[in-house]
């Protein structure tokens, strides 16, 4: 099972508003439904998932199956949806579904989990052409962690889409 983190990045490195608001451009929405698509799974934690039932474009997604990590199980939860109470978890009933195809759709407290627990296997970054000044960072904790280039691209817009591998058990300070 390959995880994938993916965030939508601002240029100056957050991944939403502090109200939770992503001003993204229309096609940099697009470019993170492509690749989800990709995906026969996803990852999202309590605050995530919270967002994505209120958001009719979260229809979109046709993941095989979304879990929510919390330590609470979200009230209604119900299919495609399923709660797992840690990362291993939530690894569990997927590898059981037989999924293959995994991303890891945040928040920065579940993103951290899954880095420390040498979870996530790849990080894709779509940075979009805006400043936010103030928001949310990708990380709620700083990670030592190493990581390999795979690619950059220019989107179809003023994006950049950068994808590294995650070197496991390899921190920055060691390279």
């Amino acid at each position: 099972m390959r995880i994938t983190l993916f965030y939508t990045v601002s240029a100056d490195g957050f991944i939403a508003r502090t109200d939770d608001s992503t001003p993204w451009q229309k096609s940099v929405i697009q470019n993170y439904f492509d690749f989800c698509a990709s995906a026969d799974s996803a990852i999202v934690g309590h605050r995530t998932y919270r967002l994505l039932i209120d958001d009719p474009m979260a229809a979109r997604f046709l993941f095989k199956k979304i879990i929510v990590v919390s330590r609470q199980t979200p009230k209604g939860i119900k299919p495609p949806f399923t709660s797992a109470t840690s990362p291993s978890e939530a690894i569990d009933i997927l590898s059981r579904a037989g999924c293959s195809e995994v991303v890891l759709m945040g928040g920065s407290q579940l993103a951290t989990s899954f880095l420390s627990d040498g979870l996530i296997d790849e990080i894709r970054l779509e940075f979009d052409s805006i400043l936010l000044g103030d928001g949310i960072r990708p990380f709620s904790k700083p990670i030592d962690l190493g990581l390999t280039l795979i690619s950059t691209e220019r989107s179809r817009t003023d994006s950049v889409v950068t994808c590294y591998r995650v070197s496991k058990g390899d921190s920055a300070k060691s390279r």
